[in-house]
């Protein structure tokens, strides 16, 4: 049932595009020009621009890491607009609570710096692309918890290495990803988004959840 009501909102989605392709002529997504070629809703929007065209469309949220550094770079969307929807979708889905730690103003602020940082031409492979961390590896003045009450106030100084790396790439800490406590077996408060009846199990179940959202 998660699933097909997962199809039926995406489909629900593509209609609401193409009745206002069909009234308008053309609309706008995130700034990209959509046209129907079909006409048949549902059938598949399409982005009319030449250097897209045939490229099925689906929201940034669902965009991989290589597709986002690739689209950033390309000028498709800017790293301001993917964050922003990323964050968007975390807080319309608040409730699986597959995050322990956002700071919204942080990850806009990062992104215009990378933003910037594009402009000057920078060849960083992950120029621009948010990324998750989950909840046990250190990250420099973001809580680092395990999601335990034993450290619920740490805040490290300095980054694991993957994180540093990840930085080094120009990728952006998005955010902390809830996990099992200690990444042990106790069960997170962390929901399943096809099906909330379920855990997404563990110990990466804010990852999971994340992903599958």
């Amino acid at each position: 049932a998660g699933i097909e009501e997962a199809m039926q909102a995406y489909l629900s989605w593509e209609v609401a595009l193409v009745e206002q392709i069909e009234r308008d002529g053309t609309t706008r997504f995130f700034g990209l020009i959509l046209t129907d070629p079909t006409g048949i809703p549902g059938d598949g929007l399409r982005l009319s621009n030449a250097d897209w065209a045939g490229i099925p469309l689906r929201p940034l949220h669902a965009l991989g890491v290589a597709e986002s550094a690739t689209a950033i770079r390309q000028g498709k969307f800017s790293s301001v607009e993917l964050c922003e929807a990323l964050l968007d979708r975390i807080e319309t889905l608040s409730d699986i609570q597959a995050w322990v730690h956002v700071d919204a103003e942080a990850v806009l602020a990062e992104a215009r710096d990378r933003q910037a940082e594009l402009d000057r031409r920078s060849t960083a492979p992950l120029l621009g692309v948010p990324v998750g961390i989950k909840d046990i590896f250190f990250t420099a003045g973001m809580p680092t918890t395990a999601c335990s009450r034993v450290y619920a106030d740490l805040v490290p100084d300095h980054d694991a290495t993957s994180v540093a790396r990840l930085r080094h790439a120009g990728a952006i800490i998005l955010g902390k990803t809830v996990t099992t406590e200690f990444a042990y077996r106790d069960p997170s408060p962390t929901l399943n988004p096809w099906n909330r009846a379920h855990t997404p199990g563990g110990s990466s179940s804010g990852s999971a959840a994340a992903v599958a959202a």
